[in-house]
């Protein structure tokens, strides 16, 4: 049954099933089926991410209206998708096997334009197509930043944090490029999104499975761990303005580089304590809960009261250990993954500049092999009054001739080397002024959440805490 997909729902909050009991979510899309409406809904505190009919949800009254089906609204004309809103999500990893390996493939999801605007577009893609993907859009943009994806596994594959993980880098590598002005509407991300036939066919084309490529993606986050940031210029016989601007460029980048190898680093090892303080927690609450019941067990009141205390201090140490599960589980989307993404990003920036860098060497060895033709031709023109011999000056100007066609053409080389560098360099220049502004943004939500999030956690486990308090003074 065809699907539309509603473009005002994004962000609206309501209370979704769970565990047999409501819990708040944030609506991250919604569409149409027949006369259904359905929302895909995220639980606040949570990285679950699950999909309801518009029946099993629940909205406050003054939100109640908006979730009128569209049949009931004014105007019957389905919602149109506005570039702004211009869907794009990957979705339900599922595994396949064919003849000979087991691989993942993902839903794509995103709008339809032309004819097919405001339905949704469903597309399955296995991971080494959004690989193929990033390696023609790098091929055919040297002077852009080209997002990242997330690095090929060798092993872990099929674990499903794993798959969780490299989903939403696969569904934030997409949401880079459709919001590009320049990348965004390249015909081979148009294929990606919407067409099957036309993609699998410009992929048979043009497919050159680079061992290499795929080695580095084991990653560009594998070779960024390991392999110090590299992009000092080649030695240069001269240099402009915007020479030493890149270089400040790339060395603002090594810096970054380090560090967020380092915050990446120190995260990590935060939710590896976690996790070990939160199993520390589940042990502790066991040995209480024993010993409460050992208490109560043993027939004297007062051993009585002391095992219902501490069966209770019992459960919350419990709780504790669940919301450590949850805060593991929600930092490591809200704070470890974006900067592991921002390593890959970062290696994204050192390729563009190693991009611009390879046209520099172009220009200099265009202006060497110009003086080369220049100081030739000059030489030749002197050797034209020194010989008296009019058949060898009959050969000397034709050398000069020559001579003079060659540094021409070389003269022509060097303009259009010098060309293409100018072009590039404003490109690179304007990617970077893109790459700040969306790292400001970005980075300062990230940290927004994350401080949000110890917040939420601290009250939760204080609330637990209280309640505890709470009974023990009224059995006193």
């Amino acid at each position: 049954m065809e699907q539309m997909y509603l473009s005002d729902h994004k962000g609206r909050k309501c209370m979704a099933p769970w565990q047999d009991q409501m819990h708040p979510a944030t609506i991250l899309s919604a569409y149409q089926v027949g006369e259904d409406t359905h929302f895909r809904v995220q639980y606040d505190g949570y990285t679950d991410v699950r999909n309801f009919p518009k029946r099993m949800l629940r909205f406050s009254e003054n939100d109640e209206k908006r979730d009128m089906p569209p049949e009931t609204k004014k105007s019957h004309e389905p919602e149109r998708v506005s570039e702004e809103n211009f869907l794009v999500e990957v979705r339900e990893p599922t595994k396949r096997q064919d003849l000979y390996s087991s691989y993942m493939v993902y839903k794509v999801v995103s709008s339809g334009k032309g004819a097919d605007k405001g339905k949704e577009i469903r597309m399955f893609r296995r991971y080494s197509d959004f690989l193929w993907l990033r390696e023609r859009l790098e091929e055919k943009y040297p002077g852009y930043l080209i997002p990242p994806i997330p690095e090929k596994a060798v092993v872990g594959n099929y674990q499903q944090e794993f798959i969780n993980s490299r989903m939403r880098g696969l569904e934030k590598f997409l949401q880079r490029l459709v919001g590009h002005s320049t990348l965004g509407s390249d015909p081979l991300l148009d294929m990606f999104l919407h067409t099957e036939k036309e993609f699998s066919d410009e992929k048979s084309k043009t497919q050159k499975t680079s061992t290499n490529s795929a080695f580095s993606m084991i990653s560009g986050f594998g070779s960024a761990m390991i392999t110090p940031f590299v992009s000092a210029p080649p030695q240069k016989k001269t240099e402009t303005a915007n020479d030493a601007v890149c270089d400040e460029i790339s060395l603002y980048a090594r810096k970054i580089h380090s560090i967020f190898k380092s915050l990446h680093t120190s995260s990590t090892e935060l939710m590896r304590r976690e996790k070990a303080s939160s199993k520390a927690w589940f042990e502790f609450g066991q040995h209480l809960m024993a010993f409460g019941k050992c208490e109560k067990e043993s027939g004297d009141g007062k051993n009585s009261e002391l095992g219902d205390l501490t069966a209770r201090i019992a459960k919350c140490c419990d709780r504790m250990s669940v919301l450590g599960e949850q805060r593991v589980d929600l930092a490591t989307h809200q704070l470890v993954e974006p900067m592991k993404d921002y390593i890959l990003v970062v290696e994204a920036l050192k390729k563009m500049m190693s991009n611009r860098q390879e046209t520099v060497a172009k220009h200099e060895a265009a202006l060497s092999a110009c003086k080369r033709k220049k100081a030739y031709l000059a030489k030749s023109n002197r050797n034209i009054h020194i010989v008296s011999d009019k058949s060898a000056r009959s050969g000397n100007d034709a050398a000069v001739t020559a001579a003079e066609k060659d540094a021409k053409d070389a003269e022509s080389k060097v303009q259009g080397t010098m060309e293409d560098l100018d072009k590039m360099s404003a490109t690179v220049f304007k990617e970077v002024e893109r790459f700040n502004l969306e790292k400001e943004k970005e980075l300062r939500s990230v940290m927004e959440k994350f401080v949000k999030g110890q917040i939420d956690d601290a009250k939760r486990k204080q609330e637990a805490w209280q309640s505890i308090m709470a009974e023990i003074e009224e059995d006193i």
